[in-house]
């Protein structure tokens, strides 16, 4: 799943960071506002995603994780 993800979100321009702890995941998103809209609804209409928050939604002046498509840690 997770090399499915690096491969989508580079298409997209996404980058961000996936953390993993206790069976809970906590995502940092980062891309132009259609590509995370975009990605939102694709995880919303997900059966492998359940009980989703956005935590936090704004600009940001730079990105964290521009070399990354998608971090990974637990």
């Amino acid at each position: 799943m997770l090399s499915e993800a690096r491969a989508k979100n580079a298409r997209m321009g996404i980058t961000g960071h996936l953390l993993y702890t206790e069976e809970v995941f906590v995502q940092c998103i980062e891309g132009s506002p259609e590509a995370i809209d975009s990605l939102w609804k694709s995880l919303q209409r997900d059966d492998r995603h359940y009980e989703l928050q956005i935590l936090a939604k704004g600009p940001i002046e730079q990105r964290r994780y521009q070399d990354w498509s998608m971090a990974f840690s637990s």
